[in-house]
Parts: C-alpha cells; structure tokens; sequence
C-alpha cells in the first residue's frame, strides 16, 4: 500500500517565520535595555568583547568595574560557544541522550542553519513513542481504531476508518520531550516541546487473522528561542539561555537557528477479535 498520512499538525514543516527563527535581528541596546540582557555571560561580555575576570562580574561581593582584555570577535564567539556547551552540563548528565545537546550548539556554530538530524535523537523519539503506556499514547489510539475497523475478509482498512484514526489521535498527546527525565537528558533542551509532527501508515499487511501495521512519524523542531522565551524568568535567570539568545538574535552575531528533524517507525501488531 501507499503511505497514507493520518495526522498532521496544523502547524507546518519548515515554517521560518515564526520569532524562534528569527537571527541578527535585534540591537544590543534593545537586549540590553528592553529584555535585561547586560550580564549575559560569565566568561566574556559580548557587547565590548571584553574578558570577564572574577573581580569584574558584576554578581562577584568585590565587583570593580575595571575593564577586561579586549579580544578579537573570533574569540569572543568561540569563548561564548565553547560556554554554552559547558553551561549544558546541569541539564544533560544522564542517559544516551546527553551529548546530543552539545553536537547541535556545534551545529550552530559551524553549519549557517542547516537543518539537523541525528540518529540518536531518532532512536530517542523511538523510545518516547513506544515507552509510552498512558491512555494519551498516540500509538495505543492508532491501535484502538486498527482493532475495530480491519475488514478481515476484505484483509483491507476502510477509508472511512482513516478520519477516526486521526480524531483519536488528537484526543491524545503527540510525542514531545516534557518528561521528568528529560530536565536531566539533555532532551529537553534539544527538543522539548515539538513543532510540527506527521504519522503515516506506511504498511500494513494482514494474513491469517493477524495484522502488522509499519507506523511512521516525522517530527520537527525549532532550535532557536523567541523574545517571549528570554522573557520569562524561567529563562532569564540562567547565562545559558541568556548567552544563546544573545548569538542568535543580536545584529552584531547573528548565529541561525535551524529545523531539527526526527524520523522513526514504529510497528503494531494485532489479532482478530483481541
């Protein structure tokens, strides 16, 4: 059979006018004045390119407002970089997943917004996909409507069964990195929450009173941040966010933000009358 898409997001792939997307695009006097982003770093300020010292940050008991040695833009940005990569740790120490967040700040600073995809942050959706047992699983709600509808004479799913596949499925939860463990894998940092999803049945095949349906997800994020995101005190405490934002949206930066993509299939099996 050919794939046949089941659900889709109302919002669309490669979508690069949403603020997440958005790069070199703001003064530094409207970061620094309009979303308090003047202690952005502890290593380098990226608006004079000077380096900070513990006696001139402005959190140290002993600040003194001395300048630090200036530094070319070049190093200021690999300083900044090799930063966020490090300022990861607290958010990606456990698990498989950990390093994924590391590659895509490389990602960015290297590849000009290419897009990025990643075999192990495949195998990651894999596992929150099948991992999940709630009543939510967009996968159990695919097998609900498969169980009912299979024509075993016909050995064939009717059209009509393919509008109430996709009505339970948004009764559910699509796959997305929100989890406890997530705050701790390095997940949700690189993915969180998702942007636009698909699910197809790519196959289906049914023979002796059994059926084996290849389910297909595409999934696709944004890695960048938007203003309402650094914003938000949840985001604005923390230099990590802080100095992202910063090489993605300043005009004197300009870093692009890219599509992540993920991809992964999944099979489900069933029995007549189970």
């Amino acid at each position: 059979m050919e794939p046949v898409l089941i659900y889709s997001t109302q919002r669309g792939f490669n979508d690069s006018s949403s603020d997440d997307m958005r790069y070199g695009d703001l003064p530094d006097s409207f970061l620094q004045n309009h979303l308090n982003l003047r202690d952005v770093s502890t290593v380098v300020n990226p608006y004079t390119m000077e380096l900070i010292s513990s006696f001139n940050h402005p959190q140290n008991r002993f600040y003194s407002p001395t300048p630090g040695k200036k530094i070319s833009k070049q190093e200021c940005i690999r300083l900044m970089f090799d930063d966020l990569r490090k300022l990861t740790l607290p958010f990606s120490f456990l698990g498989p997943y950990n390093r994924i967040i590391k590659e895509m700040f490389t990602h960015m600073q290297t590849t000009n917004g290419h897009t990025f995809s990643n075999a192990t942050l495949n195998a990651a959706l894999n596992h929150n996909i099948i991992s999940d047992d709630s009543s939510n699983s967009s996968l159990k709600r695919i097998k609900e409507i498969l169980d009912k509808n299979i024509d075993w004479q016909k050995r064939s799913l009717p059209a009509e069964a393919i509008p109430q596949i996709t009505l339970n499925i948004k009764g559910g939860a699509l796959p997305k990195f929100t989890r406890f463990q997530d705050n701790f894998n390095g997940l949700g940092l690189a993915v969180h929450d998702t942007y636009s999803t698909e699910i197809y049945i790519s196959e289906l095949s049914i023979n002796n009173n059994q059926y084996s349906a290849l389910i297909k997800y595409r999934v696709q994020d944004h890695f960048g941040l938007d203003q309402d995101d650094i914003k938000s005190w949840k985001f604005n405490q923390f230099y990590f966010f802080k100095t992202w934002f910063v090489l993605q949206r300043s005009k004197s930066y300009g870093f692009k933000p890219f599509f992540t993509n993920m991809e992964t299939v999944v099979t489900i099996k069933g029995k007549k009358n189970a």
